[in-house]
């Protein structure tokens, strides 16, 4: 008995990755198409401080507590690969995908 509730357990924990990781991927994804739009598809005249004040705003308007915390790290440590790939017209899955959040 006690082997099939560990079981379930790891089953649910493994769902509930999976689940979580799909939600920071989509919404990863959203904040990419924000600052997109937010500087126009253009970012050729755009800075690593620019780009990183919008993700800032961005995770602020998004997430709360632990997760807004993770969203303005992983931002600040990833500003300049995701600034490059908008730079070279990268896909926000792409981009995502860079940062290891799909």
């Amino acid at each position: 008995m006690s082997s099939r509730i560990y079981i379930l357990f790891g089953i649910f924990l493994i769902s509930f990755g999976v689940h979580a990781s799909n939600t920071y991927c989509h919404d990863c994804q959203l904040m990419i198409n924000q600052c997109k739009s937010f500087f126009k598809n253009d970012f050729r005249l755009v800075t690593s401080d620019e780009l990183l004040k919008e993700l800032t705003y961005l995770c602020d308007q998004s997430f709360a507590g632990y997760d807004n915390t993770q969203c303005k790290t992983i931002s600040n440590a990833n500003v300049g690969l995701i600034l490059s790939d908008l730079k070279n017209g990268i896909s926000p899955s792409k981009i995502c995908a860079h940062i290891q959040m799909c």
